[in-house]
């Protein structure tokens, strides 16, 4: 009879495997069999919680989406300023937990697949929404005219994408503090404030 709780701990240690190896061998060149290894997990165990490694990878980006939104909640708590909101969500989004090189080489992969397979797709999709939503908040408090605010809520959104996937490819280790001023710094002139 297994013990009480392993499943959450065989499946976060795959989890964690699967970030790991995404990060040393890519995601295409490697099968559930190494990510089981990596995990100290017999090949067919990981296979009875996730049947695939597509599946894994799923598991794994929910995980990275629940580290983020954490990251959020607890920078924003309690903040009505719109300008201290601002630079807490940037920093959120750039903690020192979420651009660990492991994790922005999970980010890079889970991009890559998302045009393989729908599920990987759907929860890029719902990140979107989440960031831009987040930003688009906060740009109306500097404006009445709701369209505009989405606009610059996902402009805002894409930026941050887009830094992600500068620092990522290029294997540079993303500082927290230039790319919030660098965010912070466009939010700030596209709102003319």
């Amino acid at each position: 009879m297994p013990k009480v709780g392993m499943r959450k701990v065989r499946e976060d240690a795959l989890i964690a495997a699967v970030i790991n190896v995404i990060h040393e061998k890519s995601f295409d060149g490697t099968t559930l069999r190494a990510i089981a290894k990596e995990a100290g997990i017999s090949p067919g165990l990981a296979h009875h919680y996730f049947p695939s490694k597509e599946k894994l990878l799923e598991a794994a980006i929910r995980s990275l989406l629940e580290l983020l939104r954490t990251e959020v909640v607890a920078a924003t708590k309690g903040i009505q300023d719109p300008d201290e909101r601002l630079r807490a969500l940037i920093s959120a989004n750039f903690s020192e937990k979420v651009v660990q090189p492991k994790v922005v080489s999970a980010w890079l992969v889970f991009y890559v697949q998302a045009r393989k397979y729908e599920g990987t797709n759907r929860l890029i999709r719902l990140y979107h929404r989440r960031l831009a939503s987040n930003f688009t908040y906060i740009c109306r408090a500097w404006t009445s005219d709701r369209k505009l605010a989405k606009r610059q809520g996902e402009a805002v959104a894409a930026l941050i994408d887009g830094l992600w996937l500068r620092y990522g490819l290029n294997n540079q280790p993303i500082l927290t503090e230039n790319v919030a001023g660098e965010v912070e710094y466009f939010v700030r002139a596209m709102l003319n404030r």
